[in-house]
């Protein structure tokens, strides 16, 4: 007790004597000496052979480090601490990192990093040093150390005589190669700063190619939002967060969210910080891979409305339901409506955290052997949605959606009772060159390769207030796509809060990766379907599967390709009769030639017209005749969806829908 006492009073001497570094600071022991202005090493605070001295070749990159052990075995325990003397009396956000590495060391309770804000008169710890979970001699990285919030936790203010201290306590020195034979730290690289963290606004995008994060980022202790009960630390020297070169999407640089090394689990927190407190409308996008990485309770995307008091997960990640080592995307996430269901708001101090657990490093190639994610191109912006008035077309030339189409999750249209997600990176729906008709740009719907069932959802967005007879035309090629309960057009005249399925697809009887036009009664539909036309409305083209693109069966392949879409008005001059099934068309699809069975029409045809999907007349045939089976040539028509229009002699027409191949 007395000797503490002593070094007490020797602390208070120093400050008295020297001066204390302010901020920034950093000291890489490359000088060879310790400053002893900001520095008191502490060797024997307790015990006998302590060492504390800064040696060469054993930091970073085999430069200079400070050891922090014993000199010698069978002397018993010693206990070492190493003082740097701050001012923060200026100080409101500090943060600190350092490099560090156990030389085999075993985890004691002493061992950690403690602060005094009174000169060393007292002091209390912060931070666990748990080097037992640690990788035996690997330098590794802490989160960086909030000061301020450490501080004020453990009940300390940030004054002109603060200190931080790191501590050692073992029995063995540096020599062996084993946890039996050896202890001490190597420390590296020590930076106190001021983070200047910043609450970026919109639009932010980050694609990680200047090698170093915005100062909207922050990677934290992930304790807050870690639900593992686990005995180990959440978060250690042995987590990961940096960019890494070569990893991202065409081999540029990217985040790595992960481990050093195989070993106990760790969470990671990546924080974005935003503020959103101007915004109504908010979406993110990113790319994203998992390196073999299993699913963990713990993975996913947290919000926070409160300058990360307080979180809340809005999106999980579910890994093994991903392709291995491949980058994907979600659908853009809705920020302000995921907030919303979360009970949060669209304020100035919202953080989004991209969290990730796991026990294995990037090496291996197996889902045994590897953890991690790949995180690359953030991007957090207005979508600028617009409901688009009629007429509408998109040839999707431009290559890039119009602002009234939106790619979003499936979740409330899907109706498939499965225990997988219904959407996830590895969906997908974008506009590619060479897929649509006659090789031009093209919308293709489905995965980014085979695995778990996944569903599609693509949102067109229109004002129909006050409009009628409203249709529709658009082509699609199924790549080898099984037909699904989920696949079909679903419309909304609420903005999305409500979804009705009106048409099904049926891929069953048309060709494989054959383009088809299809002819839509939007107005129909909605009637049909007692749905109101709103400036509001949505037609949700949706699509399920398991397979990606590749592969030329029905076995290997999945998804859609969409194309030259257009929504317009088309009027007729008479009447519909309602019931169509007083004449029967078949084959449908058909090659060269429909057959129309008049049998049950106990009236006289006149004429039976053809229409495209423009509305207009393509064929016309009298006839005079009314109980027989007819024959109508169509080999002149080229592919593509057609109505057939039987005009009656008493002035009502009959529709029929026709494929012709």
């Amino acid at each position: 007790m007395k000797k503490i006492q002593l070094l007490s009073v020797l602390i208070l001497m120093i400050f008295n004597l020297f001066g204390q570094a302010t901020i920034p600071f950093e000291d890489d022991f490359e000088s060879g000496s310790l400053n002893f202005n900001y520095w008191s090493p502490f060797p024997n605070m307790i015990g006998v052979d302590g060492l504390i001295e800064i040696e060469e070749g054993i930091g970073i990159i085999n430069s200079k480090g400070l050891k922090i052990g014993k000199k010698n075995d069978n002397t018993g325990f010693a206990t070492n601490t190493l003082d740097l003397f701050l001012n923060l009396s200026n100080e409101s956000n500090v943060e600190m990192t350092f490099w560090i590495k156990d030389w085999f060391d075993e985890t004691d309770q002493d061992d950690g990093i403690y602060f005094s804000d009174d000169a060393g008169k007292s002091f209390k710890k912060v931070v666990d040093f748990k080097p037992d979970e640690w990788c035996d001699n690997l330098f590794g990285q802490h989160p960086p150390l909030d000061i301020d919030k450490l501080a004020d936790n453990a009940g300390l203010n940030l004054t002109n005589q603060f200190i931080i201290r790191f501590q050692q306590r073992g029995e063995d020195d540096f020599v062996g190669a084993s946890n039996i034979a050896g202890d001490g730290f190597i420390l590296d690289d020590v930076k106190v700063y001021d983070p200047q963290l910043v609450y970026e606004t919109l639009p932010f995008e980050d694609d990680f190619n200047t090698g170093v994060f915005k100062n909207a980022w922050a990677w934290n202790f992930a304790d807050q939002t870690a639900t593992t009960g686990s005995n180990f630390d959440i978060t250690s020297p042995m987590s990961r967060i940096d960019i890494a070169s070569g990893s991202g999407i065409e081999n540029s640089n990217a985040v790595a969210l992960g481990r050093r090394c195989d070993g106990a689990f760790t969470t990671n927190a990546l924080d974005l910080h935003l503020d959103l407190s101007n915004q109504t409308n908010v979406e993110m996008t990113f790319w994203i891979k998992d390196w073999f990485d299993e699913t963990d309770q713990d993975d996913g995307i947290y919000f926070s409305d409160d300058a990360g008091k307080s979180f809340k997960k809005v999106v999980d990640f579910k890994p093994d339901e991903w392709c291995d080592n491949l980058f994907g995307q979600h659908p853009p996430l809705d920020i302000d409506k995921l907030a919303d269901n979360a009970g949060l708001n669209l304020t100035n101090q919202f953080i989004i955290r991209f969290q990730q657990r796991g026990e294995d490093d990037f090496v291996g190639a197996s889902n045994i052997a590897g953890d991690g994610f790949i995180l690359d191109d953030v991007k957090v912006y207005d979508p600028q949605l617009v409901y688009e008035t009629l007429p509408f077309e998109d040839d999707f030339n431009t290559g890039v959606f119009k602002n009234a189409w939106a790619w979003n999750f499936a979740d409330q249209t899907s109706i498939t009772n499965s225990n997988f997600d219904i959407t996830s990176p590895m969906s997908k729906i974008a506009i590619e060159s060479g897929i649509g008709i006659n090789n031009t740009n093209g919308v293709a719907i489905g995965r980014r390769c085979d695995g778990a069932f996944t569903t599609n959802a693509l949102d067109l967005h229109l004002d129909l207030l006050e409009e009628s007879n409203v249709k529709m035309t658009f082509w699609l090629s199924d790549w080898f796509d099984e037909t699904d309960i989920d696949d079909g057009i679903f419309f909304s005249n609420d903005a999305g809060q409500n979804f009705t399925k009106v048409f099904d697809f049926d891929f069953s009887n048309t060709a494989n990766n054959t383009y088809l036009e299809y002819l839509i009664d939007i107005s129909d539909l909605a009637d049909s379907n007692s749905i109101e036309l709103t400036e509001n409305f949505i037609i949700r083209f949706q699509q399920r599967g398991e397979d990606d693109f590749v592969g030329a069966s029905n076995v290997a392949g999945d998804g859609l390709y969409f194309d030259n879409i257009s929504i317009n008005q088309m009027t007729t001059s008479t009447s519909l009769v309602s019931d169509k099934n007083l004449i029967k068309v078949y084959p449908i699809p058909s090659v060269n030639q429909i057959n129309i069975d008049f049998a049950k029409l106990n009236k006289t045809v006149k004429n039976i017209d053809i229409y495209n999907h423009l509305g207009e007349k393509v064929l016309s045939k009298g006839i005079q005749n009314k109980s027989f089976v007819h024959v109508y040539d169509i080999s002149i028509l080229s592919t593509g969806i057609y109505f057939l229009l039987v005009e009656l002699d008493d002035g009502n027409r009959i529709t029929k829908k026709i494929i012709k191949q």
